[in-house]
């Protein structure tokens, strides 16, 4: 029998005071949407990266803010424009560890989450550093030895590695476990989607009502 893992993926936010605060207005609505509907058949929430718009601590500040009523645990990846200071500092000020965890076995699945922008990565170019790439083939391992589906979870597809860069896809060999990629780009701009974004293996709902939800359209304003 598959093991299920059904997570809320909360596209990038781009959190910005210029535009008057309208993510954190559309994330507010995420938030409440998924305390009242998915709660009892979601793993976790997913955050892809470009978070804060230009990674300034008051913006991070009301990501946070906006995700502390949320009654599931969240997670987080970076982006390039966390990167906007030319480090991560204010994002790993804001993020606690926590919620940023390198590996974390959710639902009897490894998920990886990657860091691919960070400085000596390549800057926000998208490769994996040295350290990504060893621990990427290291928890892969793992996953198989354990019966572990693996999840990888980063910020960009890895085929728009640039062409002076070692492509990520060549650390994401076929495996025998399942092997999927999760990344911002694939899911294009919808701001929630409920369950895997990429292919999984047939599986039964988690219940009537989880299956009846996930072929409901969220209200068009938090669409993004």
């Amino acid at each position: 029998m598959t093991t299920s893992i059904t997570w809320v993926h909360i596209g990038d936010l781009h959190m910005d005071e210029a535009d008057g605060w309208l993510s954190r207005d559309r994330l507010q609505a995420i938030v409440a949407e998924i305390n009242t509907h998915l709660v009892d058949f979601t793993d976790f929430v997913f955050l892809p990266g470009d978070n804060a718009n230009y990674a300034t601590i008051e913006q991070y500040d009301a990501i946070t803010a906006a995700l502390a009523p949320l009654r599931l645990p969240w997670r987080v990846i970076p982006g390039d424009h966390d990167f906007e200071p030319g480090n991560l500092e204010n994002y790993k000020t804001a993020i606690p560890p926590s919620n940023r965890p390198e590996t974390e076995v959710i639902a009897a699945h490894r998920c990886i989450f990657l860091d691919i922008v960070s400085k000596g990565a390549g800057g926000p170019d998208f490769r994996l550093s040295m350290h990504h790439r060893t621990r990427l083939l290291e928890e892969l391992a793992r996953a198989d030895a354990e019966g572990h589906p693996s999840l990888v979870f980063m910020h960009a597809y890895p085929a728009i590695s640039p062409p002076t860069a070692t492509p990520s896809r060549r650390y994401l060999p076929t495996r025998g476990s399942l092997l999927s990629i999760l990344a911002t780009r694939i899911t294009a701009k919808s701001s929630m989607t409920g369950a895997s974004s990429m292919p999984q293996p047939a599986r039964p709902a988690r219940s009537k009502r989880a299956a009846a939800f996930r072929d409901t359209p969220l209200s068009p304003s938090i669409i993004g």
